[in-house]
């Protein structure tokens, strides 16, 4: 588990999906099953899948990010974010993957965190543009963005 001001990162876990099913407290998507069967096959990947945010005020889980997969070889690692709709504009998104951004550079294995959005979706560009991350492609109605981990240095 990781801390922020307001908020309990929880990575994805067998019994943390068992534990959100009993109590029917989050939607689940695919993405989540996909996720905790491939971390039951390889133990490595946890942390390197979705994270559940949990608001410390009222223990509500509000949203789930985090990582698609391990990071490459070159260090880049691809990271998305969710957050339900009466979370959103609080700053929570934000919050919440500044901290998995830091946790992913105290990593040996990443160098670049990446993360892509569709042109006109304002409020995830917000959200990237308050991380630091910085545009290097635009493509099809999608924006490429990344951050280094020399980049993030000043903010960790």
């Amino acid at each position: 588990m990781i801390k922020t001001k307001r908020l309990y990162l929880y990575p994805c876990t067998k019994q943390v999906i068992e534990k959100i099913r009993r109590l029917n407290a989050y939607p689940l998507g695919d993405h989540i099953d996909h996720y905790v069967n491939q971390a039951a096959l390889d133990p490595s990947t946890i942390g390197w899948g979705p994270w559940f945010a949990v608001r410390k005020k009222d223990k509500r889980i509000i949203g789930d990010m985090g990582f698609f997969q391990k990071p490459s070889p070159d260090g880049t690692v691809e990271m998305g974010c969710n957050i339900i709709s009466q979370a959103q504009e609080k700053g929570y998104a934000t919050e919440a993957s500044r901290r998995l951004i830091q946790w992913a550079f105290a990593t040996k294995e990443t160098r670049r965190v990446i993360a892509v959005c569709y042109d006109h979706n304002i409020p995830s560009i917000k959200v990237l543009e308050k991380l630091g991350m910085k545009k290097y492609l635009t493509q099809n109605r999608m924006i490429y963005w990344e951050i280094t981990k020399e980049a993030d240095g000043a903010k960790s």
